[in-house]
Order: C-alpha cells, then structure tokens, then sequence
C-alpha cells in the first residue's frame, strides 16, 4: 500500500487513502487505466530521463528498499 499512498494518494477516501490500479471483481481484476498511467508516470523508469541533468549534478545517490 506504501506505493499506492506514494503514486496515487486519494487522501480521506477509500479503504486505504489511495487509489490502486485495478479493481477486485467477484473472480477476476479489472485494470484501472487512469490509475495505472499515474502509476507509470511516477515511476523510476520514467522520472530518471526527466531530470537527467539534475541527478547528473548529484554527488551520489541511494537506494535502500526492505520488507
């Protein structure tokens, strides 16, 4: 749900504040198109082309990531 908050944040609304890609039916999901393309958008693959010139100035980056 960390992800959801961070890429599609619905703040006082829904079960969990934010808006996932797809949608639970009785047997089956349904992808949500809107919510998938916020999804992409905001993701690393996309973002790093956008702002090359800034993290080219940086001194170093970090990652860190965990369960």
């Amino acid at each position: 749900m960390g992800q959801a908050r961070a890429f599609s944040p619905t703040p006082g609304r829904g079960t969990f504040g934010a808006a996932l890609p797809w949608a639970a039916g009785a047997d089956s999901l349904a992808h949500r198109d809107v919510v998938l393309a916020q999804w992409i958008a905001a993701s690393p693959y996309e973002l790093v082309p956008k702002h090359l010139a800034g993290l080219r100035q940086l001194r170093g980056v970090a990652f860190d990531w965990g369960e």
